[in-house]
């Protein structure tokens, strides 16, 4: 499989933080481990990112991982969950696809396009959102576009949208929700 600008890029930043620091080779280690195991859930997992059934997490996806869920745990960046009417078909069934993205609740629109160069389509709204971050607190993300990924996606790839978009809406395979992420960071 290819590899993205997004991948070689992680892959020389881990292989930098390991040679600063050897403590991350077990940090990565850990949560290659947990990852593998299913310690962080199927559906939760599979937001971030998802892989083959048989493939198992590498290092470089492992850091990844934990790099955005630190980020949702300390709430740098933010989920939320539209239910859809059926599951993602593959990526080929362009028509199946769109036919599902259409039935997005107002204020969203989705444009699909498949197996794109950076992304399989995006996600917009014309409307100020309203996104739970706790119990008691919300925020407020301002009309916007971001880039859709259905199905099978890296890790880094996730991590690219949301650091150069400031988001990402993920459909992944067996899912029924339409899942956006949103970093406040960015954002």
């Amino acid at each position: 499989m290819d590899q993205n600008i997004f991948q070689l890029s992680a892959y020389d930043a881990v292989h930098r933080l390991i040679e600063q620091d050897s403590n991350w080779a077990s940090v990565a280690v850990e949560y290659a481990t947990n990852l593998n195991a299913g310690f962080f859930g199927e559906s939760f997992q599979d937001i971030i990112y998802q892989q083959g059934y048989e493939t198992r997490v590498s290092v470089y996806d492992a850091l990844g991982f934990g790099l955005i869920h630190t980020m949702i745990c300390s709430k740098k960046i933010v989920v939320l969950e539209i239910p859809l009417p059926r599951v993602a078909n593959p990526n080929s069934a362009v028509a199946e696809n769109r036919a599902m993205l259409a039935e997005l609740p107002h204020p969203f629109r989705a444009e699909y396009f498949g197996s794109a160069a950076d992304a399989d389509g995006h996600v917009r709204w014309e409307k100020k959102i309203t996104v739970p971050t706790s119990e008691d607190s919300v925020v407020e993300i301002l009309p916007f576009q971001i880039p859709l990924e259905v199905g099978t996606t890296n890790v880094w790839t996730t991590w690219g949208h949301l650091r150069y978009h400031g988001g990402v809406a993920r459909v992944p395979y067996r899912s029924r929700s339409l899942s956006l992420l949103f970093s406040l960071d960015l954002t």
